[in-house]
């Protein structure tokens, strides 16, 4: 009896202290998270190599070791943001916007000196207007579950009706989506300027800005940590996001309210619901003709 007790003390002994290892390591660790779609990473491995560069410039600026991950689909960040295991994260512009920017924003990515990118209409046909790709298909890096209202109230601003494309799809990332125009899989792509086109691709029209990723605090981050994790952001460099512009959220908060935006159209004739008294006197005539009172009254010879 006493060998399995002390077996049983033992065992919990090492859970114990394995727990207690493991929570040491979990607060000496910081994670960032990067979903990107819409910048040109070449590929997976590529976004990866980024966020554990990232990781690696923030984590010891709070004295800590840095942990990048790269997330391929919004589902998979979102679900990771729920456990809580990212403390911060590198969002997607369109994204972060959709979502309604609910983090706060520590600093806006750079990439060519600029913190926004006008987006283009790319497209395989000969046509010369957006008019003549109505029921083509469009293709675009994925931006979550308001890809419509991406397309239809941000980049198209409202000015076609929401029918007038075939069909939308998303792909992996912005290059995903020029190949899937090249390999013929959609008609169109809207895609941040400035990319290599596919063979037999043109631009057609140029359309709004668009800002570059955000570097956002998650609900995990430390308070107190946050003006160390922006100042080091702001020197983590790289060929295709060149550090973070410390700065607010309004650019992020611009887009979302974007989304929402109603379709415009023409104005429609409809006669005013208010009338001045005035207008209903004018050339009308209100005299009462007066009339003799015996000519009202019944004849005294019509019953004989």
């Amino acid at each position: 009896m006493r060998t399995r007790r002390s077996s049983r003390l033992a065992l919990a002994a090492l859970l114990l202290l394995g727990a207690s290892a493991g929570l040491a390591a979990a607060e000496d660790t910081v994670t960032i998270g990067v979903y990107t779609p819409s910048a040109p990473f070449n590929g997976p491995v590529a976004r990866l190599e980024y966020a554990s560069k990232l990781a690696a410039q923030i984590g010891p600026a709070l004295g800590r070791k840095g942990v990048g991950k790269a997330f391929a689909r919004a589902a998979d960040l979102s679900a990771a943001i729920k456990r809580g295991e990212l403390e911060y994260a590198v969002l997607d512009g369109p994204y972060l916007a959709g979502l309604g920017v609910p983090y706060k924003v520590l600093g806006a990515a750079q990439r060519g000196g600029a913190s926004e990118v006008a987006w283009e209409v790319v497209t395989t046909l000969p046509v010369k207007n957006l008019a003549e790709l109505a029921g083509k298909t469009v293709v675009l890096p994925e931006v979550g579950g308001k890809s419509d209202d991406f397309v239809m109230r941000v980049l198209m601003e409202g000015e076609l009706p929401p029918s007038h494309f075939g069909k939308i799809i998303q792909a992996p990332d912005a290059l995903s989506a020029l190949a899937a125009l090249g390999h013929g899989r959609a008609e169109v792509a809207l895609v941040p300027a400035s990319l290599p086109l596919p063979a037999g691709a043109r631009r057609l029209l140029t359309l709004g800005l668009v800002p570059w990723p955000a570097l956002v605090a998650l609900p995990t981050s430390r308070p107190e940590d946050l003006d160390k994790v922006a100042s080091a952001a702001a020197k983590a460099g790289g060929e295709v996001l060149s550090g973070f512009d410390r700065g607010n959220a309004d650019a992020y908060r611009s887009l979302a309210r974007r989304f929402g935006r109603s379709a415009r159209r023409g104005p429609l004739a409809v006669p005013p619901q208010r009338l001045a008294v005035g207008d209903l006197l004018v050339q009308r005539n209100f005299t009462i003709v007066r009339s003799e009172i015996s000519a009202l009254l019944p004849d005294p010879g019509a019953g004989d």
